[in-house]
């Protein structure tokens, strides 16, 4: 099974972006471009990964979100990137964001630092992505 990152940003063109990106690396992607306030509804998807925007429109929910997720016992061990422009504000977290192990990525960022971020705060025990096999009744993964 390839890993799952859940990337929640109110920027529909970036959604799409994030999924086109992560899907063509191998990933299973899912997108929510509104801010999830249940912790059940992001249980209930089992991600691997959340990849977080901190603004939403001109409100820092991202930041009540992060919160929720590294407060609740349910969701506290899924690793969390942050992806945020605003830059004050996260360098004023960072005390807070350390302590969770939550990783940041500043928008404008390079691929390569998306994606070595992401493989980085995945759980050693999921594949980056699986590819197809010379051998079909054997999945051959590349990790």
């Amino acid at each position: 099974m390839t890993a799952r990152i859940l990337i929640i940003d109110s920027d529909q063109d970036l959604l799409e972006f994030f999924r086109l990106l992560l899907e063509e690396e191998g990933y299973t992607v899912m997108l929510s471009a509104r801010p999830i306030s249940q912790v059940d509804e992001i249980e209930s998807l089992h991600p691997d990964v959340i990849l977080l925007d901190f603004v939403f429109g001109e409100q820092q929910i991202g930041r009540v979100m992060m919160e929720m997720l590294k407060n609740h016992a349910r969701t506290c061990t899924i690793p969390l990137i942050l992806c945020s422009a605003e830059d004050q504000t996260i360098r004023l977290l960072q005390p807070y964001l350390a302590l969770k192990n939550i990783r940041i990525i500043h928008k404008p960022f390079e691929l390569t630092t998306l994606l070595e971020e992401i493989l980085q705060a995945l759980p050693v025990s999921k594949p980056l992505r699986q590819i197809a096999s010379p051998f079909p009744s054997i999945p051959l993964l590349l990790l």
